[in-house]
């Protein structure tokens, strides 16, 4: 069968992994960004798109951000 590819963008990795399986999809991403908590930039194909059951998809992810926390522009966060 086929069926239709969801809208990933802005999920986390996690969700958008859920998301793709539900849809009978297989999920791939780089795994150097495939932190569950990564936000989803878009995905190959895009939604929408009609697909073999079982077809692969890769998701494009925000670079992780490195493990130690970086200072933010916003002054005050956590005071």
């Amino acid at each position: 069968g086929r069926s239709s590819m969801p809208d990933t963008a802005g999920l986390t990795f996690a969700e958008a992994r859920a998301a793709i399986e539900a849809a009978g999809f297989r999920p791939s991403a780089d795994p150097r960004d495939a932190a569950d908590g990564a936000r989803v930039l878009g995905s190959d194909p895009g939604p929408g798109a009609t697909l073999p059951v079982g077809s692969a998809v890769i998701l494009r992810l925000e670079r992780s951000a490195p493990s130690t926390p970086q200072p933010t522009s916003t002054d005050g966060v956590g005071s």
